[in-house]
């Protein structure tokens, strides 16, 4: 059923979109998984596999229930790590660490990909620095 309504409802009109405004999107609704314990026990009962023995990868000391994750620089301003861990990513890699504001890249700073081809990312999306945790 969520593989349906995947396939004929969402990725038709997350692809209509351009590829930055539906990274926007996706960021401001996992945004808000991520605020709310409920929503993030939701996501987990939906779109979570159950734990597979065969995946849990163990590196520097740490058990990680999955080998996927998310790489840097998806949630710059560290505001989705719970939804995402939700969805069951082993890993997310959160922030960006900077000692003055960055300019960024012109648009379109990211495009989609075709079929067996690395997506592309051309980052500096600015964070905003009144999001990012204080170290």
């Amino acid at each position: 059923m969520i593989g349906s309504l995947y396939r004929d409802h969402l990725r038709p009109r997350a692809f209509a979109l351009d590829a930055e405004r539906a990274h926007e999107l996706a960021a401001r609704a996992l945004t808000t998984v991520h605020r709310s314990a409920w929503l993030r026990s939701l996501v987990r009962d939906v779109l979570s596999p159950r734990r597979d023995p065969a995946l849990v990868t163990e590196m520097f000391g740490r058990e990680f229930a999955s080998p996927v994750g998310v790489a840097a620089g998806f949630d710059k301003g560290a505001v989705m790590y719970n939804a995402l861990g939700a969805m069951g990513f082993g890993f997310v890699e959160v922030g960006t660490v900077t000692a003055l504001a960055q300019p960024g890249n012109e648009r379109p700073r990211e495009r989609r990909p075709l079929v067996d081809e690395p997506r592309v990312h051309l980052n500096e999306r600015r964070p905003r620095p009144h999001l990012l945790p204080r170290i």
